[in-house]
């Protein structure tokens, strides 16, 4: 199963002591409930748009993955959000702990393959010695339950012949035009899929003539 993650800015958060605005980043993973050990977080870049500031934009997304595509009540989303204005940027400690988003994935599956846009209230969670949480963060979320095949992708080659010269051809062209194209892009033809050939509407010059070329469609299957 996949869950696409769009995390978009926060607002609100707490600032650090001495009164210093945080430069925020956030991470993400997947947790699976009950299991020892975490899996590495992803982590968002730190920008112009997250330092010292309480109402930090990130606008990163990530896609993370999990085994059980029927069972995501065994797993969780965790978001946590971080300073990393200290002095040791590399190791997080309660100290610079902003808050955190819990959610279990199982409430995702009523939204399979729907965007799911919301704010949710930062928590203190599993740091409870840390300052205080505050603030909200907004996230975009997308659980697909089973991984789609990915879409063909289609284009539209130009054939510098005269339409009306070659219409009672035009299956041959494209056999040949099929296996020209399989070798340039060193593919097998069965990733090819014809559309269908049509007459350009646009004239073009090919040897001081106007014609109207040959334009064929092709899906290329990923």
């Amino acid at each position: 199963a996949l869950l696409q993650v769009e995390i978009a800015h926060a607002k609100g958060l707490r600032g650090c002591v001495g009164g210093r605005r945080p430069n925020t980043v956030a991470w993400a993973r997947i947790v699976e409930k009950g299991k020892a050990g975490k899996p590495q977080p992803v982590s968002t870049l730190i920008s112009q748009r997250s330092i010292n500031t309480t109402d930090p934009v990130f606008d990163e997304k990530f896609s993370l993955s999990f085994p059980g595509l029927n069972t995501p009540s065994e797993y969780q989303l965790e978001i946590t959000l971080w300073d990393q204005g200290g002095v040791d940027k590399s190791i997080p400690s309660d100290s610079n702990f902003l808050g955190e988003v819990i959610l279990n994935l199982v409430k995702l599956k009523p939204w399979d393959g729907l965007v799911l846009d919301q704010l949710f209230n930062l928590r203190q969670g599993q740091y409870a010695n840390a300052p205080t949480a505050a603030g909200q963060l907004s996230l975009k979320l997308k659980f697909l339950s089973e991984l789609q095949p990915p879409s063909p992708v289609g284009i539209s080659l130009v054939l510098y012949h005269n339409w009306d010269n070659v219409t009672h051809d035009i299956p041959g062209m494209e056999t040949q035009l099929l296996h020209d194209l399989a070798s340039g892009l060193e593919t097998e033809r069965a990733r090819l899929e014809l559309v269908g050939s049509e007459r350009s509407s646009q004239q073009i010059m090919v040897s001081g003539q106007a014609i109207f070329p040959v334009l064929t469609h092709v899906n290329i299957i990923s």
